[in-house]
């Protein structure tokens, strides 16, 4: 839902009797009434705010949630595992700067959690992970989410990589 707030102030104003009503979106639509504009001619510009949350860093929040899920989803194939988060995460995150802090973050969050977990089971010892051990698994899931990381950008078409639309010069 939206509120009409007075440029001046930041306290939702309703709608007085000067104000014109755009009669053509107030009809009914498949049995739902869609609201109508106002306009304002003493006030100028009328701003909306949406009530509708919005990410602040919504590349970096994707590529840190997808790392940290596909890398707890498969921690058990040690190498693999982060190469495939760290692709994804990358890919979503689009960016190289949001991409590297995205897999700095997942690569503490996940040996650390994986290790908490170890300590609150009964029997210690993570025993998924006999052959290389949680250090050296560790290592590798660090080096092999930054590499998967890297590669994730890359794939990444080079519009979305710089930022935005790349303006041609003219001739």
């Amino acid at each position: 839902m939206s509120d009409i707030i007075d440029p001046k102030g930041s306290v939702p104003v309703t709608p007085r009797s000067d104000v014109f009503v755009d009669q053509t979106r107030g009809q009914e639509l498949e049995g739902s009434q869609v609201r109508a504009a106002a306009f304002s001619l003493d006030d100028g510009p009328v701003l909306m705010r949406s009530s509708d949350p919005s990410l602040k860093h919504r590349g970096l929040t994707i590529g840190f949630l997808t790392m940290v899920s596909i890398s707890f989803i498969t921690f058990w194939l040690p190498g693999l595992g982060s190469l495939m988060a760290g692709f994804f995460g990358g890919f979503f995150a689009k960016r190289w700067n949001r991409s590297f802090i995205a897999a700095a973050l997942a690569s503490v969050v996940v040996p650390l959690a994986l290790r908490f977990l170890d300590i609150m089971r009964p029997v210690q010892g993570l025993h998924d992970l006999y052959g290389i051990g949680l250090v050296n698994w560790t290592i590798l899931h660090i080096v092999s989410l930054f590499i998967g990381t890297a590669m994730g950008v890359y794939s990444c078409p080079l519009v979305e990589r710089s930022g935005g639309l790349r303006q041609e010069l003219p001739e």
